[in-house]
């Protein structure tokens, strides 16, 4: 029985409401508030943007987006600070759970999965953007088919506000939907263009603001080339190394786009995106939900990256009940959500010795890198870890089912 037969809504609402009690006011909303204090700062005709050398930008706080996410804000500047959390709050939920239907799941199951992992209740807790740009990818899916042009502009939009998902409009110019690629590229031009006319900011300026953060930041966060970083690279070296192996990768993807389906090539961006970006935190990883969605319809993956989430990292300021009790919560989530399939796991193992093979042998890497690499080597591997799996997956070739080269108005019954 499914989470979503079970009086699914009533699940994930009691699921928020652990999550609330638990996690729930831990420590500030930092991200939120800086995103709100840049909203007062456009209203009042001043600049959102910090300077480099001051002390909000030095401890990881100061507005660093686009300037059109400042505005985006604004309206939420006007309300007192507690209500414009709880609105932003509830927002950031709800936008998970409407994520989960957009890319495919009508049920709860998936909603209730996304919710109860450490990372995502790590994004809520600092009120971040991650959310929401979620619900931009999963509507730019959405309306793929049906609405190429605002599909197009919802994924421009989502680009732009996060400018590591750039690479994310290469999935409708491999997927051949040329509207949807036009509105896109344009949609990031002209919301880069716009903050330099009626910025304080030149794009110049803006772009050196942001390799001042990467300077700050990227050697302790959990990318790609923080990895290459830590095992000496110079930082300059390290990122182009990180873009190096993400363009093969890419490379490797167009020579299989036609092997691909369309949910497996979003997928697959997606997961490129977040390897090429020079900084990776652990919210961020609220976006493989998009990959994990669109190439399992069954939520096996999803139960399972729920579960060990829980060992990657674990919300912030949490003591070991509170992370026990939440530990716990998606476990009972996962189990409930796959356990029609655990008896298929079962009979692979038993059937197929390799798989548990290759888990035993994963696990022996595992302990020798805890016990032997230095820890900033060994720190950002689990994440790397997962990303590279859900890429993996994401490329495999489906043994079944319609390829993905279907006229772009029409949609497959498992396109997903």
């Amino acid at each position: 029985m499914s989470l979503g037969r079970f009086n699914g809504p009533a699940i994930v609402v009691a699921v928020v409401a652990v999550l609330a009690v638990t996690f729930g006011h831990l420590l500030g909303p930092f991200d939120f508030l800086t995103f709100l204090h840049a909203g007062k700062q456009v209203l009042e005709g001043r600049s959102p943007y910090p300077g480099v050398d001051s002390p909000v930008f030095r401890s990881g706080h100061g507005f660093v987006y686009p300037l059109f996410v400042a505005w985006m804000f604004a309206p939420l500047a006007l309300v007192p600070r507690i209500p414009a959390e709880v609105i932003y709050g509830v927002g950031s939920v709800a936008a998970i759970v409407v994520s989960s239907r957009m890319l495919g799941r009508r049920d709860f199951s998936a909603a209730a999965l996304v919710l109860v992992c450490s990372t995502t209740i790590i994004g809520l807790q600092m009120g971040t953007v991650n959310a929401f740009l979620l619900l931009g990818l999963a509507a730019s899916w959405h309306w793929r088919a049906s609405r190429p042009v605002l599909s197009g502009l919802l994924l421009g939009v989502t680009a732009a506000a996060k400018l590591f998902l750039l690479p994310v409009l290469a999935w409708p110019l491999l997927m051949r939907r040329w509207s949807t690629t036009t509105a896109a590229a344009g949609t990031v031009a002209a919301l880069i263009l716009a903050g330099g006319l009626f910025g304080t900011v030149t794009p110049i300026r803006y772009f050196h603001l942001l390799s001042q953060l990467q300077a700050n930041e990227q050697v302790s966060s959990w990318s790609l080339s923080s990895l290459f970083q830590s095992v000496g690279l110079p930082r300059t070296a390290a990122s182009v190394a990180a873009v190096a192996v993400v363009a093969a990768c890419l490379v490797v993807l167009w020579r299989r786009r036609r092997l691909l389906r369309d949910g497996q090539v979003l997928g697959a961006m997606v997961v490129g995106s977040l390897l090429m970006s020079p900084i990776v935190w652990s919210s961020y990883l609220l976006l493989l939900a998009v990959p994990l969605l669109l190439v399992d319809r069954h939520d096996r993956l999803l139960a399972v990256a729920a579960a060990a989430s829980w060992l990657v990292v674990t919300p912030d300021a949490a003591s070991g009940l509170r992370v026990g009790v939440g530990a716990v919560l998606a476990l009972a989530v996962a189990y409930l959500a796959a356990r029609g399939h655990l008896g298929g796991v079962a009979r692979t193992l038993r059937d197929q010795p390799r798989y548990l093979g290759s888990l035993i042998g994963a696990g022996a890497v595992a302990g020798v890198a805890i016990l032997v690499l230095p820890g900033p080597v060994r720190s950002p591997l689990p994440a790397l870890a997962a990303m590279a799996l859900v890429g993996l997956r994401c490329v495999r070739r489906e043994r079944s089912g319609p390829g993905p080269l279907a006229p772009p108005g029409t949609v497959a019954a498992d396109a997903y």
